[in-house]
């Protein structure tokens, strides 16, 4: 009886825990449905939520419900809310969708963010009006703070946002930190706070992605903190292992403020590219650029274009550029864990510069360490109080000893294009492409005022930069299948071309003259590099070491270097460097005083005579009716012909008598004075003179091979071809004659 009362006693107790847990997985499963039954009655006109049947908002009291429901908690993390209709906001001051406050690189405990997907499907909201903050640091726009959140396709008309108290405000959004991503958004209106101010958004942190966003609106910092820009006021802070991208967008609005104003980006961490900016930047500190005020510490700019003026009110404000203004880093460790040296690429500016103290149609200043290259600067006027430069206006060593360990100091502005005549730049201290503050540490080479030449689709200022680029990139060339440049463009004033390393380099004039500076134009160390191609090739002055210097010594560190001409016209007579099968010709001198032109050898013609003073005999012509003609006996009678007069010769050359191999017999042809006379007098011309001569016109001249030359010997001697003729057809007449008299003799 006992055990009966203990075995009923724990089944009682097993029933009861069953029952328990029961009612905790019930309890559990209806508070994570709430939302989503919460939403389906009162919040949303439908949906489940999900990427296929999102939360739909048709109205406006949705949009305040949906508003509300985050701002109390519900981050909506993996779930998609979408507009089903456009919205018209008519709040006097529109409380944010997640509500947050920034503190430093993250958000305070009491921040509510939104961690979901809004897809605005193209929907417009209307009449965002913000004239209210609760501090500084508290996110301001249409969404609060957009933790790890994604909201896109949607677009932002009348937005007026007026707060000059805030650090913080988008047009779309606060704060975007943890990966948050904004794709595809219009924003229209007016924009304006103390600082940290945008577009599209206020502040990104960390990491994230702004990409294929569209700024229409004003946009003002009102504050001495500054960092205001088309899209985003400060992207900033950096961590291991995560970055900043904004990419592919677009501003239309005028931006102003004080320090680190930019047409994208005010202040920047991130990697800025393919984006444009069509409106006025202008600013009054330091920072001011037409893609980025002041890049820090990490992230690169390429493929960008400026096409508006960038000013600096300030005759002390440092750094303006067409694409960015200030490149520097002076992070905090801490707040900048990730650092690396800026690179500055395919960058376009043709905005007006006018700057403070360093001013540059690409980059303002640069501190210590950055790379800029394939940029290219059309700007009508580059000025400032100091510092001015065609692509860089200040490069300078700011001697911090706090520098990022991983940045190692050090500049190059390589391969960068700027049409910005000198007499456009104004500055106390000037250079055409960048003002160098330490030649010893920082470089300044191949730039130059247009593209000239091609590397497949990477195009070069100056022929030795193309050819360093080739040589690098494509060591692994072949004699069949070299690493091959093309001009592109006429090049003037153009550095020394090198090649230090054994590969194959081909050079294609493609119809582009080539004008060097420096002397030799090209120096080959070891490689082979090969000129084709028609076009013109002219050194300093017409000696040949001007134009080529070879290396011929082998060494155990050496190969062999060789430099072969298959095409191009020169100053010098290039002969020893003319490739197999290639020939130079001599032709008129041009006005830059190209004369040695290298052309394909053209080949001899196997039915022309090896010895054109050996005249051929002609066949006699055969009797009809008769398979072998009869040999003619010794005419004796008065019908026998004499032998035709030979056409009396010029003056100045030998006559018939003279010639060898003439013939007194009917059936020979004699040989033309006029020619044979043509024929010596061009060989002594030739053997005396040693050099090609070119006729004016080619196509009637006659040609003799020389070694590595083709020599043009003139018009053909018309009067001695006629006269030849002549004497052909009375011989042909005399033959005729005897052929008949014979015949007639048989019958």
């Amino acid at each position: 009886m006992a055990n009966q009362q203990k075995i009923t006693s724990i089944m009682a107790k097993y029933r009861a825990i069953v029952l328990f847990c029961v009612s905790l997985f019930a309890l559990l499963f209806a508070l994570c449905a709430f939302p989503k039954v919460a939403a389906a009655e009162g919040i949303f006109a439908g949906g489940t939520g999900t990427t296929d049947d999102p939360f739909i908002i048709n109205t406006q009291d949705q949009f305040k419900a949906f508003r509300d429901s985050v701002n109390q908690g519900t981050s909506y993390a993996g779930e998609v809310v979408a507009l089903g209709a456009d919205i018209t906001l008519d709040e006097p001051s529109w409380t944010p969708i997640g509500a947050g406050t920034c503190k430093s690189n993250s958000i305070t405990p009491t921040s509510t963010p939104f961690k979901g997907v809004f897809n605005g499907k193209g929907h417009t909201v209307s009449g965002l009006n913000i004239t209210k903050t609760q501090s500084p640091d508290y996110a301001i726009g249409l969404f609060g703070v957009l933790d790890g959140a994604v909201v896109e396709n949607v677009v932002l008309k009348n937005v007026n946002i007026n707060v000059p108290d805030s650090d913080m405000a988008g047009g779309l959004a606060g704060l975007m930190l943890n990966g948050a991503g904004i794709s595809n958004v219009v924003v229209n209106g007016t924009i304006t706070a103390g600082g940290g101010v945008g577009g599209i958004c206020g502040k990104h942190i960390e990491s994230g992605t702004i990409s294929g966003c569209t700024n229409n609106a004003i946009v003002r910092a009102t504050g001495s903190s500054g960092n205001v820009g088309g899209v985003v006021g400060a992207a900033y802070y950096t961590r291991l292992s995560a970055e900043m991208h904004i990419t592919n967008c677009t501003n239309n609005g005028e931006i102003t403020g004080q320090e680190a104003v930019g047409g994208i980006a005010g202040l920047s961490a991130a990697t800025v590219s393919s984006c444009t900016n069509t409106a006025p930047v202008t600013g009054s500190t330091y920072g001011i650029g037409g893609i980025v005020g002041e890049q820090r510490n990490y992230g690169n700019i390429s493929e960008c274009n400026n096409s508006a003026s960038v000013t600096n009110t300030s005759q002390t404000g440092y750094g303006t550029g067409g694409i960015v203004g200030w490149i520097r880093y002076n992070g905090a460790k801490t707040a900048y864990q990730a650092s690396n040296s800026v690179v500055v690429f395919n960058n376009a500016n043709s905005g007006a510069i006018k700057g403070g103290t360093g001013a540059g149609g690409i980059a303002g200043v640069i501190y210590d360490s950055a790379t800029v290259t394939g940029n290219e600067n059309t700007a009508p006027s580059i000025s400032d109080s100091n510092f001015a430069g065609g692509i860089v206006g200040d490069l300078q060593e700011s001697g911090d000893a706090g520098l990022p360990a991983v940045i190692k100091l050090g500049i190059m502005v390589d391969n960068n294009v700027s049409t910005t005549p000198m007499d456009a730049i104004a500055g106390s201290d000037k250079a055409q492409f960048a003002y160098n503050n330490n030649p010893l540490v920082f470089t300044v080479k191949n730039n130059g005022i247009a593209w000239v030449a091609q590397v497949g689709a990477t195009r070069f200022a100056t022929l030795a930069g193309a050819t360093d680029f080739a040589a690098a990139t494509l060591p692994d060339a072949t004699e069949q299948n070299p690493a091959t440049i093309q001009m592109i463009a006429d090049a003037t004033s153009q550095p020394t071309v090198s090649l230090r390393r054994p590969t194959y380099i081909a050079l294609d004039l493609a119809g582009h003259s080539i004008q060097f500076v420096d002397s030799p134009a090209f120096d080959i160390e070891e490689g082979t590099y090969t000129i084709t191609g028609d076009g013109h090739v002219l050194s300093v002055d017409n000696d040949i070491s001007s134009l080529i210097v070879v290396n011929e010594a082998q060494s155990a560190d050496h190969s062999v270097a060789h430099f072969v001409l298959t095409g191009g016209t020169y100053k010098q007579d290039v002969e020893p460097y003319v490739g197999e099968g290639y020939t130079e010709v001599v032709v008129p001198q041009s006005a830059d005083g190209a004369t040695y032109m290298v052309t394909k050898e053209k080949p001899t013609d196997p039915d022309k005579p090896t010895n054109p003073d050996t005249p051929s005999t002609p066949d006699t012509p055969s009797m009809p009716g008769t398979d072998t003609p009869d040999t003619p006996d010794t005419p004796t009678t008065p019908d026998t012909p004499a032998t035709p007069d030979t056409p009396q010769a010029p003056d100045d050359q030998p006559g018939s008598s003279d010639q060898p191999g003439a013939s007194d017999q009917p059936g020979d042809t004699p040989t033309s004075p006029s020619e044979e006379a043509s024929a010596n007098h061009n060989a002594q011309t030739n053997a005396q003179s040693g050099k090609a001569t070119s006729s004016a016109s080619p196509s009637t001249s006659s040609s003799s091979t020389q070694k590595g030359k083709v020599v043009q010997t003139g018009d053909t001697d018309l009067a001695g071809v006629f006269g030849a003729l002549v004497v052909l057809a009375a011989s042909s007449v005399v033959v005729l004659k005897v052929s008949r008299k014979k015949a007639s003799l048989h019958k």
